[in-house]
């Protein structure tokens, strides 16, 4: 997750060249982070979180479909 992370931060300033892999990827973590039944000190919850914030980064207004799905986890993990 971490590398992926790093991939889309390195090309966040031409989002288009992995705008299609970065709304799947985003959407398989957001769905893990939600609905996986982590435990709370599950070590991937900061890795996905840190992995949702590059990809935030790289699809900049794009990632607004997501808010309201992660917003509430973000919450809770907070």
């Amino acid at each position: 997750m971490e590398v992926i992370g790093f991939i889309l931060t390195s090309v966040k300033d031409k989002p288009e060249i992995c705008h299609d892999d970065s709304i799947v990827i985003a959407k398989k973590l957001i769905e893990t982070l939600v609905n996986g039944n982590l435990a709370d000190s599950d070590p991937q919850i900061p890795a996905i979180s840190n992995c949702i914030s590059c990809i935030a980064l790289c699809l900049k207004d794009e990632f607004k479909q997501f808010l309201p799905t992660i917003i509430p986890a973000l919450l809770k993990d907070a």
